[in-house]
């Protein structure tokens, strides 16, 4: 939701359609140890929009989020390898993964 605030320069986001909105998928790693997410994210849009000087870094929507929990490393997924990097941990049978549009109330 607040990415999607920061793209498109709304505070009322949820009636936006899902396909418009910020498309994700993540997968939760070392939940009782190191707690993190590996997360496979379209920031197109929201990269068109931060280029404004008072636009927020994802690392502060994330921060802002997360009560200033963790940290954010982003990269482009051009390496070989990166989907089986981002989901090494996953149970091959029935993985536990979170889908941005499952927050989308539309």
């Amino acid at each position: 939701m607040n990415v999607d605030r920061v793209t498109h320069s709304k505070q009322r986001v949820d009636k936006i359609p899902s396909h418009q909105r910020f498309l994700a998928i993540a997968w939760p790693e070392n939940l009782t140890t190191n707690a993190h997410l590996h997360v496979a994210a379209d920031l197109r849009a929201f990269e068109a929009r931060v280029r404004r000087a008072d636009a927020p870094t994802l690392e502060q929507i994330w921060h802002k989020a997360s009560r200033r929990a963790g940290s954010v490393y982003v990269t482009q997924m051009t390496t070989q390898g990166w989907a089986a990097y981002m989901t090494k941990k996953a149970e091959r049978s029935d993985p536990l993964y979170f889908i941005s549009t499952d927050f989308h109330p539309n």
